[in-house]
Protein backbone atom coordinates (compact mmCIF):
# COMPACT_ATOMS: atom_id res chain seq x y z
CA UNK A 1 0.00 0.00 0.00
CA UNK A 2 0.93 3.95 -0.91
CA UNK A 3 -0.16 5.88 1.87
CA UNK A 4 -0.60 9.31 -0.37
CA UNK A 5 -1.62 11.62 2.68
CA UNK A 6 -0.02 14.74 1.00
CA UNK A 7 -0.97 13.82 -2.66
CA UNK A 8 -0.19 16.42 -4.98
CA UNK A 9 -2.06 16.76 -8.28
CA UNK A 10 -0.53 18.11 -11.54
CA UNK A 11 -1.55 18.34 -15.22
CA UNK A 12 1.94 16.58 -16.30
CA UNK A 13 1.13 17.15 -20.14
CA UNK A 14 -0.30 20.30 -20.40
CA UNK A 15 1.71 21.57 -22.74
CA UNK A 16 0.47 18.81 -25.39
CA UNK A 17 -0.95 20.82 -28.53
CA UNK A 18 -0.84 24.01 -26.38
CA UNK A 19 -0.63 27.38 -28.25
CA UNK A 20 2.01 29.29 -27.19
CA UNK A 21 0.26 32.03 -25.41
CA UNK A 22 -0.85 29.06 -23.02
CA UNK A 23 2.53 28.43 -20.72
CA UNK A 24 0.84 28.27 -17.27
CA UNK A 25 0.50 24.98 -15.58
CA UNK A 26 -2.51 24.17 -13.53
CA UNK A 27 -3.01 21.55 -10.57
CA UNK A 28 -4.24 21.61 -7.10
CA UNK A 29 -3.15 19.87 -3.63
CA UNK A 30 -4.80 16.86 -2.73
CA UNK A 31 -3.94 16.80 1.34
CA UNK A 32 -5.57 13.83 3.37
CA UNK A 33 -6.20 11.42 0.66
CA UNK A 34 -5.38 7.72 1.10
CA UNK A 35 -5.46 5.51 -2.15
CA UNK A 36 -3.97 1.43 -1.74
CA UNK A 37 -2.15 1.16 -4.42
CA UNK A 38 -0.80 -2.23 -4.22
CA UNK A 39 -0.93 -5.13 -6.36
CA UNK A 40 -4.62 -6.24 -5.62
CA UNK A 41 -5.71 -3.85 -8.79
CA UNK A 42 -3.88 -0.91 -8.90
CA UNK A 43 -1.87 -1.54 -12.54
CA UNK A 44 -4.63 -1.67 -15.29
CA UNK A 45 -3.24 -5.11 -17.06
CA UNK A 46 -4.33 -6.87 -13.35
CA UNK A 47 -7.60 -4.57 -13.01
CA UNK A 48 -10.90 -6.37 -13.66
CA UNK A 49 -11.15 -3.97 -16.10
CA UNK A 50 -8.14 -5.98 -18.52
CA UNK A 51 -10.64 -9.19 -18.65
CA UNK A 52 -13.39 -7.76 -19.81
CA UNK A 53 -11.54 -6.19 -22.96
CA UNK A 54 -9.19 -8.74 -24.61
CA UNK A 55 -10.08 -7.33 -27.77
CA UNK A 56 -8.72 -3.77 -26.58
CA UNK A 57 -5.71 -2.00 -28.93
CA UNK A 58 -3.50 -3.04 -26.15
CA UNK A 59 -3.54 -6.51 -27.53
CA UNK A 60 -4.91 -6.15 -31.13
CA UNK A 61 -3.94 -3.79 -33.65
CA UNK A 62 -7.37 -2.08 -34.98
CA UNK A 63 -5.93 -0.91 -38.83
CA UNK A 64 -9.80 -1.20 -40.51
CA UNK A 65 -12.83 -0.08 -40.09
CA UNK A 66 -14.47 -2.77 -38.22
CA UNK A 67 -15.52 -1.97 -34.97
CA UNK A 68 -14.64 -5.03 -32.32
CA UNK A 69 -17.65 -5.86 -29.46
CA UNK A 70 -16.41 -6.06 -25.79
CA UNK A 71 -19.25 -7.96 -24.17
CA UNK A 72 -20.62 -6.95 -20.61
CA UNK A 73 -22.99 -5.77 -18.30
CA UNK A 74 -23.04 -2.24 -20.55
CA UNK A 75 -24.37 -4.57 -22.96
CA UNK A 76 -22.22 -4.67 -26.44
CA UNK A 77 -19.90 -1.88 -27.13
CA UNK A 78 -18.96 -1.66 -30.19
CA UNK A 79 -15.68 0.36 -30.65
CA UNK A 80 -13.83 1.32 -33.89
CA UNK A 81 -10.24 3.43 -33.23
CA UNK A 82 -9.50 6.25 -35.23
CA UNK A 83 -7.26 8.74 -35.51
CA UNK A 84 -8.76 12.64 -34.24
CA UNK A 85 -6.56 15.56 -35.49
CA UNK A 86 -6.10 19.13 -33.52
CA UNK A 87 -7.97 21.57 -35.14
CA UNK A 88 -6.18 23.29 -38.10
CA UNK A 89 -6.82 26.46 -36.46
CA UNK A 90 -4.79 25.50 -33.53
CA UNK A 91 -1.88 23.66 -35.01
CA UNK A 92 -1.17 27.08 -36.50
CA UNK A 93 -0.55 28.43 -32.98
CA UNK A 94 2.58 26.17 -32.59
CA UNK A 95 5.40 27.40 -34.62
CA UNK A 96 8.10 25.07 -36.43
CA UNK A 97 11.52 25.81 -36.99
CA UNK A 98 11.79 22.74 -39.80
CA UNK A 99 15.88 23.06 -39.62
CA UNK A 100 15.39 21.57 -36.44
CA UNK A 101 15.82 19.49 -33.94
CA UNK A 102 17.32 21.35 -31.13
CA UNK A 103 17.70 19.45 -27.98
CA UNK A 104 17.51 21.87 -25.32
CA UNK A 105 19.61 20.48 -22.18
CA UNK A 106 19.21 23.78 -19.84
CA UNK A 107 22.16 24.61 -17.75
CA UNK A 108 24.24 21.78 -18.05
CA UNK A 109 27.91 22.28 -18.48
CA UNK A 110 30.12 20.02 -20.70
CA UNK A 111 31.40 17.86 -18.27
CA UNK A 112 27.56 16.65 -16.95
CA UNK A 113 26.45 16.96 -20.44
CA UNK A 114 28.93 14.48 -21.71
CA UNK A 115 28.84 11.55 -18.49
CA UNK A 116 24.59 11.93 -19.59
CA UNK A 117 25.18 11.33 -23.13
CA UNK A 118 27.86 8.00 -22.47
CA UNK A 119 25.19 6.75 -19.97
CA UNK A 120 22.30 6.89 -22.56
CA UNK A 121 24.30 4.67 -24.51
CA UNK A 122 26.24 6.98 -26.96
CA UNK A 123 29.82 5.89 -27.91
CA UNK A 124 32.98 8.04 -27.95
CA UNK A 125 32.65 9.34 -31.28
CA UNK A 126 28.62 10.30 -31.05
CA UNK A 127 29.06 12.28 -27.77
CA UNK A 128 31.97 13.80 -29.11
CA UNK A 129 30.37 15.16 -32.53
CA UNK A 130 26.96 16.29 -30.69
CA UNK A 131 28.85 18.12 -27.81
CA UNK A 132 30.50 20.21 -30.69
CA UNK A 133 27.46 20.98 -32.12
CA UNK A 134 26.85 22.95 -28.59
CA UNK A 135 25.76 26.53 -28.70
CA UNK A 136 23.73 28.66 -26.61
CA UNK A 137 19.92 29.84 -26.55
CA UNK A 138 18.77 33.41 -25.79
CA UNK A 139 18.74 32.27 -21.93
CA UNK A 140 22.27 31.14 -22.09
CA UNK A 141 21.32 27.86 -21.60
CA UNK A 142 22.62 24.98 -23.72
CA UNK A 143 21.29 23.70 -26.73
CA UNK A 144 22.61 20.98 -29.17
CA UNK A 145 22.19 20.84 -32.81
CA UNK A 146 22.81 17.36 -34.21
CA UNK A 147 23.22 16.30 -37.62
CA UNK A 148 20.57 14.06 -39.38
CA UNK A 149 23.42 11.43 -40.09
CA UNK A 150 24.60 11.50 -36.23
CA UNK A 151 20.29 11.09 -35.30
CA UNK A 152 19.18 8.59 -37.97
CA UNK A 153 22.48 6.87 -36.67
CA UNK A 154 21.09 6.46 -32.63
CA UNK A 155 20.37 2.59 -32.04
CA UNK A 156 16.74 2.09 -30.69
CA UNK A 157 17.42 1.71 -27.20
CA UNK A 158 20.27 4.56 -27.17
CA UNK A 159 17.14 7.26 -28.87
CA UNK A 160 15.01 6.14 -26.05
CA UNK A 161 17.57 7.22 -23.64
CA UNK A 162 18.49 9.82 -25.12
CA UNK A 163 15.01 11.47 -25.55
CA UNK A 164 14.16 10.61 -22.11
CA UNK A 165 17.02 13.35 -20.98
CA UNK A 166 15.56 15.47 -23.32
CA UNK A 167 11.80 15.17 -22.02
CA UNK A 168 12.84 16.71 -18.69
CA UNK A 169 12.92 20.14 -20.73
CA UNK A 170 9.42 21.17 -22.50
CA UNK A 171 11.28 23.10 -25.06
CA UNK A 172 11.92 19.60 -26.69
CA UNK A 173 8.10 19.09 -27.60
CA UNK A 174 8.89 16.16 -29.85
CA UNK A 175 10.77 14.20 -26.78
CA UNK A 176 8.33 15.77 -23.84
CA UNK A 177 5.17 14.76 -26.11
CA UNK A 178 5.93 12.32 -28.75
CA UNK A 179 3.72 10.86 -31.19
CA UNK A 180 2.43 8.00 -29.29
CA UNK A 181 2.38 4.85 -31.44
CA UNK A 182 -0.60 2.04 -31.05
CA UNK A 183 1.60 -1.15 -31.07
CA UNK A 184 3.68 1.16 -33.27
CA UNK A 185 1.77 1.42 -36.16
CA UNK A 186 2.93 3.75 -37.89
CA UNK A 187 1.25 3.62 -41.34
CA UNK A 188 -2.26 4.34 -38.72
CA UNK A 189 -1.67 7.92 -38.94
CA UNK A 190 0.08 8.63 -42.11
CA UNK A 191 -2.01 6.25 -44.69
CA UNK A 192 -3.57 7.53 -47.65
CA UNK A 193 -1.43 11.27 -46.85
CA UNK A 194 1.58 11.00 -48.66
CA UNK A 195 2.81 9.63 -52.05
CA UNK A 196 4.39 6.17 -50.97
CA UNK A 197 7.32 7.03 -53.24
CA UNK A 198 7.98 8.91 -49.90
CA UNK A 199 8.77 6.10 -47.61
CA UNK A 200 7.25 8.07 -44.71
CA UNK A 201 6.48 4.80 -43.08
CA UNK A 202 9.95 3.23 -43.23
CA UNK A 203 11.56 6.37 -42.11
CA UNK A 204 8.72 7.35 -39.24
CA UNK A 205 9.13 3.56 -38.17
CA UNK A 206 13.25 3.76 -38.32
CA UNK A 207 12.86 6.82 -35.62
CA UNK A 208 10.59 5.40 -33.33
CA UNK A 209 11.56 4.10 -29.83
CA UNK A 210 9.94 2.00 -27.07
CA UNK A 211 9.54 2.99 -23.62
CA UNK A 212 7.83 1.61 -20.88
CA UNK A 213 5.64 -0.95 -23.13
CA UNK A 214 4.56 2.14 -25.37
CA UNK A 215 6.28 3.22 -28.57
CA UNK A 216 6.99 6.56 -29.41
CA UNK A 217 7.96 9.04 -32.02
CA UNK A 218 9.30 12.40 -31.71
CA UNK A 219 11.59 13.97 -35.10
CA UNK A 220 8.79 15.04 -37.28
CA UNK A 221 11.28 17.85 -38.54
CA UNK A 222 13.86 14.96 -39.55
CA UNK A 223 10.72 13.38 -40.73
CA UNK A 224 10.08 16.39 -43.23
CA UNK A 225 13.96 16.61 -44.36
CA UNK A 226 14.75 13.05 -45.12
CA UNK A 227 11.74 12.33 -47.01
CA UNK A 228 12.02 15.89 -48.89
CA UNK A 229 8.01 17.29 -48.05
CA UNK A 230 7.04 20.84 -49.22
CA UNK A 231 5.17 22.76 -47.56
CA UNK A 232 1.99 21.66 -48.10
CA UNK A 233 2.98 17.74 -47.40
CA UNK A 234 4.97 19.65 -44.09
CA UNK A 235 1.10 20.81 -43.29
CA UNK A 236 -0.10 17.62 -43.44
CA UNK A 237 2.09 16.06 -41.78
CA UNK A 238 1.88 18.73 -38.54
CA UNK A 239 -2.08 17.30 -38.56
CA UNK A 240 -0.86 13.79 -38.98
CA UNK A 241 1.12 13.84 -35.88
CA UNK A 242 -1.50 15.96 -33.81
CA UNK A 243 -3.32 13.09 -34.02
CA UNK A 244 -4.99 11.09 -30.61
CA UNK A 245 -6.02 7.50 -31.22
CA UNK A 246 -9.43 7.54 -29.88
CA UNK A 247 -12.79 5.41 -29.55
CA UNK A 248 -16.05 5.87 -31.62
CA UNK A 249 -18.46 3.75 -30.07
CA UNK A 250 -21.86 2.56 -29.62
CA UNK A 251 -23.80 -0.19 -27.79
CA UNK A 252 -26.58 -2.42 -28.59
CA UNK A 253 -28.46 -5.00 -26.55
CA UNK A 254 -28.53 -8.46 -28.42
CA UNK A 255 -31.96 -9.49 -26.75
CA UNK A 256 -34.90 -7.83 -25.13
CA UNK A 257 -34.67 -10.36 -22.27
CA UNK A 258 -31.17 -9.07 -22.25
CA UNK A 259 -32.30 -5.70 -21.68
CA UNK A 260 -33.23 -4.49 -18.31
CA UNK A 261 -29.63 -4.94 -17.34
CA UNK A 262 -28.09 -2.53 -20.02
CA UNK A 263 -30.65 0.11 -19.26
CA UNK A 264 -29.77 -0.01 -15.21
CA UNK A 265 -26.41 -0.22 -16.08
CA UNK A 266 -26.18 3.44 -17.44
CA UNK A 267 -29.94 4.62 -16.20
CA UNK A 268 -28.76 4.31 -12.38
CA UNK A 269 -25.58 5.36 -12.54
CA UNK A 270 -25.43 8.63 -15.04
CA UNK A 271 -26.98 11.69 -13.21
CA UNK A 272 -28.87 13.19 -16.47
CA UNK A 273 -29.27 9.90 -18.35
CA UNK A 274 -32.65 9.05 -17.39
CA UNK A 275 -34.57 5.32 -18.10
CA UNK A 276 -37.47 6.81 -19.54
CA UNK A 277 -35.54 8.05 -22.30
CA UNK A 278 -32.66 5.09 -22.96
CA UNK A 279 -35.09 2.49 -22.91
CA UNK A 280 -37.39 3.63 -25.87
CA UNK A 281 -33.54 3.90 -27.99
CA UNK A 282 -32.56 0.39 -27.14
CA UNK A 283 -35.88 -1.16 -27.96
CA UNK A 284 -36.09 0.51 -31.20
CA UNK A 285 -32.49 -0.67 -31.92
CA UNK A 286 -33.15 -4.55 -31.00
CA UNK A 287 -36.34 -3.77 -33.89
CA UNK A 288 -34.40 -2.34 -36.03
CA UNK A 289 -33.06 -4.48 -39.40
CA UNK A 290 -29.89 -6.23 -38.03
CA UNK A 291 -30.12 -5.50 -34.77
CA UNK A 292 -29.00 -1.87 -35.22
CA UNK A 293 -26.62 0.27 -32.67
CA UNK A 294 -27.21 3.16 -30.15
CA UNK A 295 -24.56 6.06 -30.24
CA UNK A 296 -22.71 6.18 -26.66
CA UNK A 297 -23.62 10.13 -26.45
CA UNK A 298 -26.88 8.83 -25.50
CA UNK A 299 -25.66 7.49 -22.76
CA UNK A 300 -23.92 10.27 -20.96
CA UNK A 301 -24.57 13.09 -18.90
CA UNK A 302 -25.41 16.46 -20.86
CA UNK A 303 -22.49 18.33 -20.02
CA UNK A 304 -20.00 15.24 -21.41
CA UNK A 305 -22.24 14.48 -24.29
CA UNK A 306 -22.12 17.84 -25.68
CA UNK A 307 -17.94 18.19 -25.30
CA UNK A 308 -17.06 15.15 -26.52
CA UNK A 309 -15.06 14.94 -29.36
CA UNK A 310 -14.80 18.67 -29.48
CA UNK A 311 -11.85 21.07 -28.52
CA UNK A 312 -12.10 24.12 -26.07
CA UNK A 313 -12.58 27.99 -27.30
CA UNK A 314 -10.53 30.13 -26.17
CA UNK A 315 -11.05 31.49 -22.53
CA UNK A 316 -13.04 34.57 -21.59
CA UNK A 317 -11.72 36.82 -18.89
CA UNK A 318 -10.77 34.47 -15.95
CA UNK A 319 -12.47 31.47 -17.37
CA UNK A 320 -9.90 28.65 -16.46
CA UNK A 321 -8.83 26.84 -19.47
CA UNK A 322 -10.11 23.00 -18.73
CA UNK A 323 -7.54 20.28 -17.65
CA UNK A 324 -8.44 16.60 -17.09
CA UNK A 325 -9.34 16.89 -12.94
CA UNK A 326 -11.42 19.66 -14.25
CA UNK A 327 -13.03 17.69 -16.87
CA UNK A 328 -13.36 14.42 -14.30
CA UNK A 329 -14.57 16.15 -11.30
CA UNK A 330 -17.25 18.25 -13.62
CA UNK A 331 -18.32 15.06 -15.28
CA UNK A 332 -21.18 14.46 -13.74
CA UNK A 333 -22.43 18.34 -13.67
CA UNK A 334 -25.27 20.18 -16.07
CA UNK A 335 -23.01 23.17 -15.95
CA UNK A 336 -19.83 23.63 -15.28
CA UNK A 337 -18.14 24.31 -11.68
CA UNK A 338 -15.51 27.32 -12.49
CA UNK A 339 -14.66 26.83 -8.71
CA UNK A 340 -13.01 23.10 -9.84
CA UNK A 341 -10.27 25.13 -10.85
CA UNK A 342 -9.74 26.03 -7.32
CA UNK A 343 -7.21 24.05 -5.55
CA UNK A 344 -8.59 24.20 -2.38
CA UNK A 345 -12.02 23.84 -3.62
CA UNK A 346 -11.34 20.77 -5.72
CA UNK A 347 -9.04 18.97 -2.69
CA UNK A 348 -12.57 19.68 -1.22
CA UNK A 349 -14.68 18.30 -3.42
CA UNK A 350 -12.73 14.90 -4.14
CA UNK A 351 -12.58 14.34 -0.79
CA UNK A 352 -15.99 15.02 0.09
CA UNK A 353 -17.71 13.48 -2.99
CA UNK A 354 -15.36 10.24 -3.99
CA UNK A 355 -14.51 7.11 -2.12
CA UNK A 356 -11.97 4.52 -3.26
CA UNK A 357 -12.96 1.19 -5.04
CA UNK A 358 -10.75 -1.26 -6.17
CA UNK A 359 -11.70 -1.30 -9.34
CA UNK A 360 -14.04 0.22 -11.73
CA UNK A 361 -17.75 -1.02 -11.98
CA UNK A 362 -20.12 2.17 -12.77
CA UNK A 363 -19.79 4.51 -15.62
CA UNK A 364 -18.42 7.51 -13.76
CA UNK A 365 -16.07 5.87 -11.82
CA UNK A 366 -13.06 8.09 -11.52
CA UNK A 367 -9.73 6.83 -12.92
CA UNK A 368 -6.49 8.48 -11.79
CA UNK A 369 -3.23 8.17 -12.72
CA UNK A 370 -0.02 8.72 -10.26
CA UNK A 371 3.51 8.81 -11.03
CA UNK A 372 6.46 8.01 -9.06
CA UNK A 373 5.89 10.91 -6.08
CA UNK A 374 2.61 10.02 -5.54
CA UNK A 375 1.14 12.94 -7.79
CA UNK A 376 -1.98 12.80 -9.90
CA UNK A 377 -0.84 13.31 -12.86
CA UNK A 378 -4.09 12.53 -14.98
CA UNK A 379 -7.52 11.73 -13.88
CA UNK A 380 -10.09 10.29 -16.56
CA UNK A 381 -13.51 9.11 -16.14
CA UNK A 382 -14.28 5.12 -16.66
CA UNK A 383 -17.62 4.29 -18.92
CA UNK A 384 -17.55 0.59 -19.38
CA UNK A 385 -14.79 -2.15 -20.51
CA UNK A 386 -11.71 -0.41 -20.42
CA UNK A 387 -13.09 2.27 -22.23
CA UNK A 388 -12.75 6.01 -20.55
CA UNK A 389 -13.89 9.86 -21.11
CA UNK A 390 -10.70 12.08 -20.88
CA UNK A 391 -9.03 15.26 -21.88
CA UNK A 392 -5.47 14.59 -22.06
CA UNK A 393 -3.74 18.20 -21.55
CA UNK A 394 -4.74 22.26 -20.24
CA UNK A 395 -4.68 22.84 -23.98
CA UNK A 396 -6.78 24.40 -26.92
CA UNK A 397 -6.12 21.81 -29.18
CA UNK A 398 -6.48 18.42 -27.16
CA UNK A 399 -10.24 17.28 -27.46
CA UNK A 400 -12.37 15.14 -25.14
CA UNK A 401 -12.27 12.02 -26.24
CA UNK A 402 -13.01 7.99 -25.63
CA UNK A 403 -10.04 6.07 -25.43
CA UNK A 404 -8.79 2.55 -24.15
CA UNK A 405 -7.45 2.87 -20.93
CA UNK A 406 -3.86 1.68 -21.82
CA UNK A 407 -3.86 3.80 -25.13
CA UNK A 408 -4.45 6.99 -22.48
CA UNK A 409 -2.05 5.55 -19.99
CA UNK A 410 0.97 5.88 -23.16
CA UNK A 411 0.40 9.69 -23.15
CA UNK A 412 1.12 9.41 -19.06
CA UNK A 413 4.10 6.90 -19.47
CA UNK A 414 6.68 9.07 -21.45
CA UNK A 415 9.25 9.44 -18.71
CA UNK A 416 8.06 6.39 -16.17
CA UNK A 417 5.81 3.87 -15.64
CA UNK A 418 2.29 5.21 -14.09
CA UNK A 419 0.05 3.21 -11.06
CA UNK A 420 -3.82 3.57 -11.67
CA UNK A 421 -6.32 3.99 -8.63
CA UNK A 422 -9.83 4.32 -8.77
CA UNK A 423 -12.44 6.24 -6.87
CA UNK A 424 -16.32 6.09 -6.85
CA UNK A 425 -18.57 9.44 -6.27
CA UNK A 426 -20.66 9.58 -2.96
CA UNK A 427 -24.65 8.91 -3.60
CA UNK A 428 -24.95 10.64 -0.36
Amino acid sequence: MVALSEMSVTESSSYLGKPPFFKRKRGYAVVGIVLALGASGVWYHRAAVAGAAKAASSEAPDTTDEFTTLAGGWGELQCRMVNLEQPAEYIAFDKVDWNGPFWHFGAQSDASLKQALLQAGCDEGTTAKLLATRQPDAAGQCVLKPDDETVLGLKEDVRSKVYLLLADNPLNRGQAAPLYLPQGDVERFFRGKFDPARNIDTWARHLSYKRNGYVYFSDMELLARVTRLNDEERATLRRAVSATPVVMARLKASSASGLDPVVNYWGFSMPGVLVKDIRPLFDAQLRSPGGGAVSILYVLPPLARAKLYTTPLTPKGDEPLPDCHFTALNFFSESVDPQLSNQDYATRYLTDHYYQIGAPGRPGDLVVVVDGNSRIVHSATYLAADVVYTKNGINLGQPWVLMHLNDMLAYYSVKETVRVGYMRKRTS
